[in-house]
């Protein structure tokens, strides 16, 4: 290769670089290292309803184990009212109790709309209500532990 042929590799190499350099995100600041105790919160979903007394008390255990103090829990709507007006709180009770017990702090996020209140052919318990108010309405009664979100 020629001198000529290198300068001109050599020089589009550089712009290309520069090119580069200039399309490149800013630096961000480093994450924070610490962060209170207060703030770290996990979010178990809705299988954390149906484990056994023991394998919940395990969870929940490694949860606050971690430095946790909020526990997010899924409220399956279609389980606490599978008939319209006919509510059992039983499920979410067991862990909202538990937890609580543990001092957790619990955050419950209503959801999974049952047959009843589902919108006509919205498919399972992910397809929405077909009347918002009704969603809005139940389940009709908050477990004195859980905080709303």
């Amino acid at each position: 290769m020629g001198r000529l042929a290198r300068v001109a590799l050599a020089t589009a190499l550089s712009c290309s670089l520069a090119a580069l350099a200039a399309c490149a995100p800013p630096p961000q600041p480093p994450p924070p290292t610490t962060c209170a105790t207060d703030d770290i919160g996990i979010a178990a979903g809705a299988p954390l309803m149906y484990l056994s007394d023991s394998e919940l008390d395990r969870e929940l255990d490694a949860i606050r184990a971690v430095g946790a103090r909020w526990l997010r829990v899924d409220i399956d709507w279609s389980v606490i009212e599978p008939n319209r007006g006919q509510q059992n709180w039983s499920v979410p009770d067991r862990v909202v109790d538990r937890a609580r017990v543990r001092g957790l702090e619990v955050v419950g996020i209503v959801a999974y709309t049952p047959a009843w209140a589902r919108v006509a052919g919205g498919g399972d318990t992910h397809g929405y209500p077909a009347d918002p108010a009704a969603f809005a309405g139940s389940p009709g009664r908050r477990h004195s532990a859980i905080r709303p979100a």
